[in-house]
């Protein structure tokens, strides 16, 4: 009897195995759902030089990503002589010549080299996710070589609401980055999503794409956080709030102070004294520490502190949500929806979340009873939902809900279910 033959699933993702980098969470899940269907997985990623690693699951294969090894490089020297000018006119130039991004050149590189060619015979189908949107580059070629189906995920939108300053400021760039978009996912089987509203921004521009296109939120992590205290019988006077993730070095809308704003004028306008330390998880500019410091010095003056920490494992991020009174978020967006949201949700801790109104964000609120969302957008300042996040973070008197809809469970059954669907 002839052995079954078994499936092979390639991703691309140049940024695989660099643990700060978000997108690696996504994968790895995609990775997980794969192997649990009996599929062998394949991932091509960016590295210092070409090599590749095999595993029981599959096969890992790196390929030079220069440009990528120079900005490393320059990121340490820069560091090293108290100055960013080398980055910054390295990176200023990359932007400019490279289309889409920094990882065109590598893209141009992966199929050239001969363990990419070796080791993805016979696959089933390709998956691309981005940012960076070079990796779907990679993954149409792939795809047109040997006729195999190619499925997009989007993890954020790409001409949609463009995180990258110019796609806003050159129509030049935003038609030729347009007409490449277009043709990848006009080719491509699937497209994945991350919010209802990326989606319909998208079909607005594609209407033909609606049958294709599925939302596949980011999910739950698998830690197990402690299960929410009992409320003790006498309010907090000192409590201790946390925010995870950059500010404007994940866009250039996500400033410090709309988030600062109005949690420190709300708090100078209870009756009852309240003294906070927020803990900042995450890199930050060089300008968003100008505005940090201005922060910290005004909230010293409530006897009330800030305190920095640039880089901790996710596991020890984890470990601090159980310690802290409440969370913080700030999203900027209409559409994203920042995938530490999930993790803040199941921590079961009050969530402060600042956004605009009918956001992807305050429309996911709508089911999250311990999410309490201002918008920073409107005119009129009324604080009232940020005393009502301040009154659930002293007392601990607070409702909770953990929708099924956003574990991997459920989301690992979309996933399979649209991949199979290619297939057939």
């Amino acid at each position: 009897m002839n052995r079954k033959k078994q499936k092979k699933a390639l991703l691309i993702a140049p940024f695989w195995g660099k643990s700060v980098h978000v997108g690696v969470n996504r994968i790895d899940r995609f990775k997980r759902w794969l192997i649990a269907e009996d599929y062998m997985v394949i991932i091509i990623k960016g590295g210092i030089k070409n090599e590749i690693q095999k595993f029981d699951w599959g096969v890992e294969i790196s390929v030079s990503n220069l440009v990528d090894n120079i900005t490393t490089r320059l990121i340490n020297l820069s560091s090293r002589i108290r100055t960013k000018l080398f980055l910054y006119i390295w990176n200023t130039l990359v932007s400019i010549l490279s289309i889409p991004d920094e990882n065109r050149l590598w893209a141009r590189k992966v199929l050239k080299q001969p363990l990419v060619k070796k080791n993805i015979e016979d696959i089933n189908f390709v998956i691309s996710s981005s940012p960076p949107h070079s990796s779907h580059i990679v993954a149409f070629q792939i795809s047109t070589k040997f006729n195999i189906p190619l499925i997009v995920d989007l993890r954020d939108g790409w001409l949609d609401e463009p995180l990258r300053s110019i796609l806003r400021n050159s129509k030049l760039r935003f038609y030729l980055e347009g007409k490449l978009e277009k043709k990848i996912l006009t080719h491509s089987e699937m497209i994945f999503v991350t919010s209802d509203k990326w989606k319909k921004l998208l079909i607005r521009r594609f209407p033909k794409f609606n049958e294709k296109t599925a939302v596949l939120t980011n999910a739950y992590p698998e830690f197990e956080f402690a299960k929410k205290s009992i409320p003790k019988s006498k309010p907090k006077d000192r409590l201790e709030f946390l925010h995870a993730g950059r500010f404007t070095g994940s866009s250039y809308l996500r400033k410090a102070d709309i988030l600062l704003t109005p949690l420190f004028n709300a708090i100078i306008g209870l009756k009852n004294p309240l003294k906070i330390s927020i803990l900042l998880i995450g890199r930050i500019k060089r300008k968003d520490q100008g505005t940090l410091n201005k922060w910290i010095q005004q909230f010293r003056k409530i006897h009330s502190d800030i305190i920095i920490n640039q880089h901790i494992t996710r596991m020890k991020l984890f470990n601090l949500f159980e310690n802290v009174d409440g969370l913080l978020l700030l999203s900027t967006s209409f559409s994203a929806i920042p995938s530490k949201t999930f993790e803040y949700i199941k921590s079961q801790k009050p969530i402060l979340a600042v956004t605009l109104k009918d956001s992807a964000i305050w429309e996911l609120a709508i089911d999250i009873p311990q999410m309490f969302v201002y918008d920073y957008t409107s005119s009129k300042k009324d604080y009232g939902i940020i005393d009502k996040f301040l009154s659930a973070c002293r007392s601990g008197n607070f409702e909770i809900n953990i929708p099924i809809q956003y574990s991997e469970e459920h989301l690992s059954k979309i996933f399979m279910r649209s991949v199979e669907g290619c297939l057939d």
